[in-house]
């Protein structure tokens, strides 16, 4: 159904469209007042019934919203909701929150906000609606009024009198209807904008918390570890602390499934479908050839529940948006599992201890998060977590140990020095534990624990995605295009590659978030890119508008190249052009591209493309008098391109150079000689000097071969030889037939001419020497 925002271009616009606009109040007209305008006596019936018609659509619009009902219903829980989580994040922020707690408080007030600025949206959208109904109905109320004057002033029968009354009764009757309507709005209006300004305070001060938080991360906030033994051991059970935590995660994770439900469980049966899709596929794999590209998907198939599942993990930040961390936990955890189960397939044998060991930790430290109301057990859990991660990273990197992991996964360079970054994170975490920096030590050890696991889960996602693929590119269905048959390992490759530097990013942007470093990442980089260099008037270039320049420019090259390829290894083959055609096409559309993605470049650096204009006006005038032979060049290769005096194949002869084209390019052009020697030849050469071009029009050669014969000799035997000779030789065309022709007497022989013509041009050489 339509929302009242709608109304202005919906049912109320064909009431405006069916009435007569009203003058400006106090518009006057040679010095006299305009009287107001009215409907024609013969028109009061029908413009009635359209008014009438139009006022119960207005009407039925404005006594039914279901958003307006759904929200109603729901802002008395929202308020309840309000005081719940102002009384939660009081009570976090005087026990004294770390920057984990203080995450979840920003992710909920986050939430809280955007839901709530969602609401005023609704409700400013029907509010201004509405007051546009209401004002347009208070101009129809007045053209029936004075309609209605007249056509009294008229002596119009009392039938039409009756008609016109009983629309100016609907029309009141509707803006009275539109008006309280109006005002509920107006009041839910009032209501979400005071919960809003609650929930952006909280958020506010949780931010201004957080902030502090970090600044504080390198002043000493408890005693040495050796110490608080002493002081702090009079804490509570630990067993109350672990089912409040519980009760905590179980409530947020319930409210978050019931927030999301719908997206939840369109995930799931995506899910579920790819699941069904690996089980199909494992079925269909026992018909594979042992030689079929697609067995290298094995040990994707050997797993198909857990494959997907993983699979289905790079989806996640979709639908857990603003999720709070206790959701984020539970989903990692609930991965923990299929992740362990596919790289137990993927991964070396070697390195199957190492992604168990932190498996371990990973959960020990997830139950760990349980105790954090218990300063002193939790501090001594994470030391426990920090040493055993050191003992599993020292074993890892042992001598030899990774040099012989270095063909059986790939970048293994890359393993090393993380290794040994890890190595000095934990080492500082354990430090900090010990001495009392208890927030940083907490900040470093989970951060660290967090990034390998996402780490390992998001490799192992990427190799599962590669060998899909592979599956794919295997496929009959895929199999039928020739760029796959003759490429498949160079498309595997590149989808490779795109999903590695993908996987990549979001890693390194996991990982500053978890060391609380996005924002001030985020604003650095801002700040180093916002920064202008004044170029004397003509433009104002920052590093983002030349980093904008380069990435648009680099995409428009590989979306050429893309064409390009799709184009030599699909379209032509199909379409039987022969190759200077393909590549004149080709070449054009490259420079289209390039010219286009330049000039989208430019827009998006942020240069005025009509001062480009001037100066690309100035820089051809110092073209024309220092750059002449490569602008020569340039237009000749565009000449070749179109005119295609030569083509890619053709075997000309410039000057003393006979040979191939190899290739045609923008400024010259590549012949290669029988000699095997590859001459680079200036377009203008090939445009302005005589050029032979044996096999312009097709690759025919005529060829004569000289004999002499002592005198004597009867002529007519000759010839007939000769002619006998030709006709027998396979390569000699029939068409235009051979000749034997006498040339006449020379100094000691009677001289004779044998005319042949062959099909290839780089044939003659061999047929001449067989004649």
């Amino acid at each position: 159904m339509a929302g009242v925002s709608s109304w202005p271009r919906g049912a109320a616009l064909g009431l405006l469209l069916g009435l007569a606009p009203l003058p400006a109040v106090g518009q006057e007209a040679a010095g006299e007042p305009t009287p107001l305008p009215s409907i024609p006596l013969p028109e009061v019936s029908p413009r009635a019934e359209e008014t009438g018609r139009v006022l119960r659509e207005v009407a039925a619009l404005a006594a039914r919203d279901p958003e307006i009902a759904t929200l109603t219903e729901e802002l008395p829980e929202s308020r309840a909701d309000l005081r719940h989580a102002e009384s939660f994040t009081e009570e976090e922020l005087a026990a004294g929150p770390t920057l984990d707690s203080l995450a979840d408080l920003r992710v909920g007030w986050k939430v809280r906000v955007d839901a709530l600025e969602g609401w005023q949206k609704v409700l400013g959208q029907r509010s201004v609606g509405l007051e546009e109904q209401s004002a347009r109905l208070a101009e129809s109320l007045e053209l029936w009024n004075a309609t209605r004057e007249q056509a009294r002033a008229a002596g119009a029968p009392a039938a039409v009198l009756e008609r016109v009354d009983s629309t100016r009764t609907s029309l009141r009757e509707t803006r009275a209807a539109v008006r309280e309507r109006l005002a509920v709005i107006l009041t839910l209006q009032d209501q979400v904008g005071q919960q809003r300004e609650v929930a952006t305070r909280a958020l506010e001060r949780v931010e201004l918390e957080r902030l502090n938080l970090r600044g504080r991360l390198l002043e000493r906030e408890r005693d040495p570890l050796w110490r608080a033994f002493a002081s702090e051991a009079g804490e509570e059970p630990w067993w109350p602390a672990v089912r409040a935590a519980l009760v905590d995660d179980y409530e947020t994770v319930s409210r978050f499934a019931r927030d999301r439900r719908d997206v939840l469980l369109a995930y799931l049966s995506l899910s579920l479908l790819v699941t069904l899709a690996a089980l199909v596929v494992r079925r269909n794999s026992r018909h594979w050839a042992a030689d079929d590209p697609r067995q290298r998907a094995v040990p994707l198939l050997r797993q198909p529940v857990a494959s997907s599942i993983l699979l289905a993990f790079v989806l996640a930040p979709l639908v857990l948006t603003n999720a709070p961390g206790a959701v984020w936990e539970m989903g990692l955890l609930l991965l923990l599992l299929p992740a362990l189960v596919v790289l137990r397939e993927l991964l070396p044998r070697d390195l199957h201890g190492t992604v168990y060991g932190l498996a371990l930790l990973y959960t020990l430290d997830r139950g760990a998060d349980l105790l954090s109301g218990l300063p002193l057990v939790a501090r001594t859990l994470q030391l426990g977590e920090s040493l055993a991660a050191l003992g599993l990273l020292f074993w890892l990197i042992r001598p030899g140990r990774l040099r012989d992991l270095r063909h059986a996964i790939p970048l293994a360079g890359m393993l090393r020095l993380g290794t040994r970054l890890a190595l000095v994170i934990l080492v500082a975490s354990v430090v900090a534990n010990l001495l009392g920096w208890v927030q940083l030590a907490f900040l470093l050890a989970e951060g660290l624990l967090n990034s390998l696991y996402v780490g390992v889960v998001l490799y192992g996602a990427v190799r599962v995605a590669g060998m899909l693929a592979a599956v794919v590119i295997g496929g009959g269905t895929a199999r039928r295009l020739r760029m796959v048959r003759r490429h498949s390992g160079l498309i595997e490759r590149h989808i490779a590659r795109g999903l590695g530097w993908l996987a990549g990013l979001a890693w390194l942007w996991i990982t500053v978030g978890l060391f609380t470093l996005g924002e001030t990442s985020v604003a650095t980089l801002s700040s180093l890119l916002a920064a202008k260099l004044d170029l004397g008037g003509f433009a104002r270039i920052s590093l983002g508008a030349t980093l904008a320049f380069a990435i648009t420019l680099g995409v428009a090259v590989l979306i050429s190249r893309l064409v390009r390829f799709v184009l030599a290894e699909e379209i032509y083959p199909r379409t039987h052009l022969d190759p200077g055609a393909s590549h004149a096409a080709s070449a054009t559309l490259h420079y289209v591209l390039l010219a286009l993605g330049l000039l989208f470049a430019l827009g998006v650096a942020g240069v005025d493309l009509g001062r480009v204009t001037l100066l690309a006006g100035a820089l051809g005038v110092g073209v024309g008098f220092g750059l002449q032979s490569v602008v020569n060049n340039f237009v000749s290769g565009l000449i070749l391109l179109f005119e295609r005096p030569i083509k890619i194949g053709d075997t000309v002869e410039v000057g003393t150079l006979l040979g191939d084209v190899t290739r045609i390019g923008i400024r010259s052009s590549t012949v290669r000689t029988f000699d095997g020697a590859e001459v680079i030849v200036p377009n203008a050469n090939l445009v302005s000097e005589q050029v032979i071009n044996w096999t312009l029009s097709d690759r025919q050669r005529r060829m004569d071969v000289v004999v002499g014969v002592r005198y004597g000799t009867d002529p007519e035997r000759v010839l007939a030889i000769l002619q006998q000779v030709a006709e027998a030789h396979p390569q000699v065309l029939r068409a235009p037939a051979p000749v034997a022709l006498f040339r006449g007497f020379g100094d000691s022989s009677l001289d004779f001419l044998l005319r042949v013509w062959v099909a290839r041009f780089d044939e003659w050489f061999v047929v001449q020497s067989d004649l």
